[in-house]
């Protein structure tokens, strides 16, 4: 899990929800495939 504290200030929803389950530094296509996953839109809205 990722450190909020450390987290840059100006993020997007769609950027920070990448960052926190630790997406961000994956090939887009990986990023596609992991958002597209069932359940993943709930994770993120109820972080």
């Amino acid at each position: 899990m990722v450190n909020l504290k450390n987290l840059p200030e100006a993020r997007n929803p769609r950027d920070f929800c990448r960052i926190c389950f630790g997406i961000d530094g994956l090939p887009p296509e990986e990023i596609a495939e992991y958002e597209s996953e069932s359940g993943y839109r709930k994770r993120c809205v109820k972080f």
